[in-house]
């Protein structure tokens, strides 16, 4: 897992660098947007993680998040589960752990996700 999210960071870097437009996630066919959606989902109900992604603004944005309760998520009385969320497959809707509110960030924005393993 620590070198799929190495590969992750390493491809957003050269993206950068040669100035190529949007996201791996962009560029990405529906299988692997799919399997990193999955794979993102689960970091989250295990642990926080950090994303960094562009918002609507064009700023970027480092947010320490989590879907998971023991690491501080407060989940929603009597709302539907965040896993069945609408445009879930657009955008990601997650605890803030430092605001300590539900925020979204969509997947497409995303340029590096950063996690402490154990």
């Amino acid at each position: 897992m620590s070198q799929r999210i190495d590969d992750f960071n390493q491809n957003e870097v050269w993206r950068v660098i040669s100035g190529k437009p949007g996201t791996w996630y962009q560029e990405a066919d529906d299988s692997e947007r799919t399997e990193f959606r999955n794979w993102v989902r689960g970091l989250l109900q295990e642990r926080k993680i950090c994303v960094t992604f562009t918002k609507r603004d064009g700023s970027t944005r480092e947010m320490t998040c989590t879907l998971n309760e023991d690491a501080g998520a407060v989940m929603p009385v009597n709302t539907q589960p965040l896993r069945e969320v609408r445009h879930e497959d657009t955008a990601c809707r997650v605890w803030d752990c430092e605001k300590s509110e539900w925020r979204s960030f969509r997947w497409d924005s995303v340029k590096r996700i950063e996690f402490k393993l154990g």
